[in-house]
């Protein structure tokens, strides 16, 4: 299949630099995806080190040297200034 091809030298010059412009447009915004992943990646390694170290300062072992059973619940909120680990010991009956 051929492509009509334009007659006017303007009509091809702005069909050339809407694809050039376009190829750009689409370089610019992968590589800013791609950079944005990256960072966010990175952040959360970052994050998981930080509440698991919160965690491991925060259990203890028993008199009898077990290690009671600990649910714990990371809540995060939008901004990482809001971040906390909560941990839930269970009752003793």
């Amino acid at each position: 299949m051929t492509w009509p091809r334009p007659k006017h030298v303007r009509t091809r010059l702005t069909l050339w630099y809407v694809f050039v412009l376009s190829a750009l447009l689409i370089v610019c915004i992968a590589g800013t995806s791609f950079i944005l992943v990256w960072q966010m990646h990175e952040q959360l390694k970052r994050h998981i080190v930080q509440d698991l170290e919160t965690v491991e300062g925060l259990l203890y072992f028993s008199g009898d040297g077990q290690l009671p059973t600990v649910r714990f619940f990371i809540e995060t909120t939008a901004s990482a200034i809001g971040r906390s680990v909560v941990l839930h010991f269970p009752e003793k009956e």
